[in-house]
């Protein structure tokens, strides 16, 4: 197969770069320095969503310039960095909340709640699945940090520190975090 054409490579940020170095070593699962088909799959059903094997494999073969059929860090990076250029937007804030919110709930936890707001068990079932995923262990210290930092009483009948993130304190969290504008 004849070499694919180089196109400029858009520039990073410090930031950025490490945000994919650490994409990268999460999804590519066995340690390999490579993110193959079933890595990038089970990746994407991580994120919340249904990527087909055709539509992987389009992917890979787009992105992969050594042909080998996987993607190694230069070239994952070169498939993200277009990504990174604009910031997410309130919309996409809004999915990542939904997809946290009654997380537990969805997943059959018993006695987890699904009000729409995110509760420590929707953390705890994440963390379970991260452990499933990836075999990072988010200690219960840390989940209970993130959740009274985010726990602000910013929603419209909240109280700050009642242990729930309503949906206009994660926003405020992650526009704290630069995040979105």
């Amino acid at each position: 197969m004849p070499p694919k054409s180089k196109k400029p490579k858009p520039k990073l940020s410090v930031e950025q770069q490490q945000e994919l170095r650490e994409a990268f070593e999460l999804f590519d699962v066995d340690g390999s320095g490579v993110i193959d088909e079933n890595e990038l799959k089970l990746a994407f059903k991580q994120l919340g969503f249904e990527a087909r094997k055709n539509d992987i494999q389009k992917m890979i073969k787009i992105a992969d310039e050594d042909n080998d059929g996987a993607l190694n860090y230069a070239e994952f990076c070169d498939m993200m960095a277009p990504m990174l250029r604009d910031k997410n937007t309130l919309p996409e804030a809004n999915l990542g909340f939904d997809l946290i919110a009654g997380r537990a709930a969805r997943n059959g936890v018993e006695g987890a709640v699904s009000d729409g707001n995110i509760r420590y068990e929707d953390l705890k079932q994440i963390a379970r699945e991260m452990l499933a995923f990836n075999g990072e262990d988010l200690s219960e210290e840390d989940m209970k940090a993130m959740l009274e930092e985010a726990d602000l009483g910013e929603g419209d009948e909240d109280e700050g520190g009642d242990g729930v993130v309503e949906r206009e304190e994660f926003i405020t969290v992650v526009r704290k975090a630069g995040l979105i504008d």
